[in-house]
């Protein structure tokens, strides 16, 4: 083959291969602005998930060191749940999961494995706010948490939000019993 000819082959398969790039990010590129999971469908039929911050319900004010009460029912039995948290970030919704955080006291180590419901499909976990909110990772906002299973699918979803006390105007949810300190 000449060199021109190995040149035009070459340029072909630059192209091609250039093509292809392009091609992945294209179709990838909206699966990774809003979130790998995010686009799930819920599949529980009588699945519940219920999040009791400090305050006896899933509105808390944002600040370090709250534990809240995950519990769970209407899963199948013997089913590994995993949780994950999804926050509004700059590019969109933000996916973390929060299974490896769920240990006795809410702190877990990253080894702890994630919660099994019982004969009854029932669960119950303590998570910690703490790291997500000194890292910034969860604002002042409303997320929601999943409950999945390990593909993935969506069991039950269930709203937690956080109360920027701080801030000029307050957003309505954070009239919920307990969140404002009582006026002195």
């Amino acid at each position: 083959m000449s060199r021109q000819g190995t040149l035009l082959t070459r340029r072909i398969w630059g192209v091609v291969i250039v093509a292809a790039i392009i091609g992945a990010l294209l179709i990838s590129l909206p699966t990774i602005i809003r979130g790998a999971v995010s686009s799930a469908e819920q599949t529980g039929e009588h699945a519940n998930l219920v999040i009791i911050g400090p305050n006896g319900h899933n509105v808390a004010a944002y600040e370090r060191r709250q534990n809240f009460v995950i519990l769970g029912s209407g899963f199948p039995a013997g089913q590994e749940i995993n949780l994950l948290l999804i926050t509004r970030g700059p590019a969109g919704s933000v996916t973390q999961d929060i299974s490896y955080l769920l240990g006795p006291s809410g702190n877990g180590n990253g080894l702890t494995p994630p919660p099994m419901t019982d004969d009854t499909g029932a669960f119950g976990v303590i998570w910690n706010s703490d790291r997500f909110v000194s890292r910034g990772v969860l604002s002042a906002d409303i997320a929601t948490v999943w409950a999945v299973d390990v593909d993935y699918n969506v069991f039950a979803t269930a709203p937690i939000a956080l109360c920027d006390l701080e801030a000029e105007t307050l957003d309505n949810w954070c009239s919920a019993p307990g969140v404002v300190p009582p006026a002195e």
